[in-house]
């Protein structure tokens, strides 16, 4: 989602001829199909990303929620994932809220995965590049995933792997999370765009580490397992074998109209 990008507009220019030649298009949101229209001149279908549900699924991946209640152990723990020295996933922005976390929870286990190198704080442990199952493994013992994402997102697999393993989510109110989080029927195919923000989880100001930092204590202060419920059977919507189907469709509907020869040679 970049609206105001001059690579995009050079782009679109200097690969015209190439453009027109597309049958058909899909953008995984909104304001991914917004960058399509406005820089390539082109129309997209929207159909979000999809994702292995099952490989998320907390009776698949998650131990017994410990007697404290907390699901990863005797302590609270809250979960970044993505590039540690990229700006625009936000990292910089949950390290400023540290000093409100842990006033609310000195005990509080805040876990750092993700490429990259960076001094943490003592309070953060690091655990570097993660394979998908020890992914998988950290969210279903997490009690909150935070993505405080600056900028240029289009859409949240993340969210929805959080979402799928029973983890809370708190999210920068960037378009792509907001609608994400919205509604029940969400970007999933077929569904309606929300109107209600943050449904599905908590939304904070892009950029502001005191308003993330009050979103994590609000989350853990009243835990929400009927929240969490909810957004874990919406997670299920995108699945691939929902999505792909969708995609599917659209490749069938091209090829129903394409030239004899295209037809009659696809596979």
């Amino acid at each position: 989602a970049t609206p105001r990008s001059r690579s995009m507009q050079l782009a679109g220019s200097a690969l015209r001829a190439a453009i027109e030649k597309i049958d058909a298009g899909i953008a995984v949101a909104e304001s991914a199909r917004t960058v399509v229209v406005q820089h390539l001149g082109r129309d997209a279908i929207v159909i979000p990303n999809g994702f292995r549900f099952d490989d998320f699924t907390p009776a698949t991946a998650a131990p017994p929620v410990s007697r404290s209640g907390w699901r990863g152990g005797a302590r609270p723990r809250v979960l970044f994932l993505g590039r540690v020295d990229e700006p625009r996933k936000g990292l910089d922005v949950l390290l400023a809220a540290g000093p409100r976390l842990t006033g609310a929870y000195p005990d509080l286990e805040v876990v750092v995965a993700g490429q990259g190198s960076r001094t943490l704080p003592p309070w953060c442990t690091g655990v570097g590049l993660v394979s998908e199952a020890d992914k998988a493994a950290l969210l279903a013992t997490t009690d909150v995933f935070v993505a405080p994402h600056r900028a240029r997102e289009s859409f949240g697999i993340v969210l929805l792997e959080a979402m799928a393993s029973g983890a809370a989510v708190v999210a920068s109110d960037l378009t792509a999370f907001s609608d994400l989080l919205a509604d029940p029927g969400g970007r999933a195919p077929g569904g309606t765009p929300g109107r209600v923000r943050g449904e599905l989880g908590e939304l904070f100001a892009t950029g502001d580490p005191a308003a993330l930092a009050g979103a994590v204590v609000s989350v853990l202060r009243s835990r929400d397992p009927n929240r969490t419920e909810r957004a874990r059977q919406v997670a299920r919507h995108y699945d691939w074998s929902v999505v792909g189907a969708a995609v599917r469709g659209v490749y069938d509907a091209t090829l129903a109209t394409a030239p004899g020869a295209w037809r009659d040679g696809a596979s």
